[in-house]
């Protein structure tokens, strides 16, 4: 299985995201090129929240891993 359908699955899915300012994201879209991910609310403090709803491209190794560990 490719990463990009291993991901498809996880679309609408929030997962951890150590690049984030609020350390947290939604994956919106998987292409061959790439995952679009939206930045989501801290769930701890409101560190960062000023930036949700930016969206950024994250590549599909990185993306698989912040799901994944692998």
């Amino acid at each position: 299985m490719t990463k990009q359908e291993e991901l498809t699955p996880m679309i609408g899915k929030e997962a951890s995201d150590n690049f984030s300012p609020t350390l947290r994201a939604k994956l919106i879209e998987v292409t061959s090129n790439g995952c679009v991910w939206e930045i989501t609310p801290n769930d701890w403090s409101d560190k960062g929240n000023d930036q949700v709803g930016t969206r950024k491209i994250v590549p599909l190794w990185l993306s698989s891993n912040m799901f994944f560990g692998k």
